[in-house]
């Protein structure tokens, strides 16, 4: 099946977050809801370090790296002194070097504070600095914490949201999008019918000049429960990169519902009601 794109000589503000942009109802700046959720206490510590962000916080950020990362004045404006600081000041939030954000959500190669804490020579002197450096374990901890959604302790009655959206070039004409949930989904009736997909190039001088592009492909990828990946490619060249954008809706009235798991409808405008039009713009 062929989708048609229109290229529109709109462009869309957009606010930059990890490999792209993103400017979403409901997301802050750094493409988190706006209402943020107070995490539960801290897993039962059984002396093994789990890849959640209770349990890294409990044996390696409040031990390890609170003592720079902390207090009133934490090294590089990072404070990882509890759980919930930890959060805001990780995912998605811009690091030292222009090209990574701290915590992409679903991609540690691209997560500063993986590439710190293993050495990576992108990242410049390992962490943690002047201290020996995280074992094997501590260190797989943060990568698959980081793969599986860089995911925030689980709010029973809190709303289902859209916590993180990132895009990614794969290659040239070849995009991706990743969209990160706050609870556990069932991606498997979503369909890329049920998907209203807009692209803009605003390099473009008129929209009257622009002829429409025909996608090649679009598909749409269960990462795990809580990370949707949406490919999809252009047979023609759209021009500049950074003038790409993207606009993408799902969860409309008598087209789609995405549930959690548990049967839980999304909260796509972010009201706190179950339900409503999830609508993000994006660029590359």
């Amino acid at each position: 099946m062929r989708h048609t794109i229109l290229l529109l000589a709109v462009g869309f503000t957009t606010l930059m977050v990890g490999c792209g942009a993103v400017n979403g109802n409901g997301l802050d700046e750094f493409g988190r809801p706006l209402t943020q959720v107070t995490p539960p206490p801290d897993d039962e510590d059984d002396g093994v370090i789990k890849p959640t962000i209770s349990s890294i916080q409990q044996h390696i950020f409040t031990p390890i790296c609170s003592s720079c990362h902390g207090g009133v004045n934490p090294a590089a404006g990072q404070d990882l002194s509890s759980v919930s600081r930890s959060l805001d000041n990780l995912i998605n939030v811009g690091s030292a070097n222009p090209l990574f954000n701290r915590v992409v959500s679903g991609d540690p190669e691209v997560s500063y504070l993986y590439l710190k804490v293993s050495g990576s020579s992108q990242a410049g002197a390992r962490m943690p600095l002047g201290q020996p450096a995280l074992d094997d374990e501590m260190i797989s901890a943060i990568k698959q914490w980081i793969t599986q959604g860089a995911l925030a302790p689980q709010d029973n009655s809190a709303p289902v949201r859209v916590s993180s959206a990132h895009t990614h070039i794969v290659k040239p004409n070849h995009y991706r999008v990743m969209l990160g949930f706050n609870k556990a989904m069932n991606f498997s009736d979503l369909t890329p019918e049920q998907l209203i997909f807009d692209l803009a190039n605003s390099a473009t001088l008129a929209a009257s000049d622009m002829p429409s592009l025909d996608v090649q492909s679009l598909s749409l990828t269960r990462v795990n429960a809580h990370l949707l990946q949406i490919d999809f490619s252009l047979e023609q060249d759209v021009g500049p990169i950074a003038a790409l954008r993207a606009h993408i809706r799902f969860n409309l009235n008598n087209v789609s519902t995405l549930t959690s798991l548990s049967g839980q409808p999304l909260d796509g405008d972010y009201d706190g009601i179950d339900g409503g039009e999830f609508n993000v713009e994006l660029s590359f």
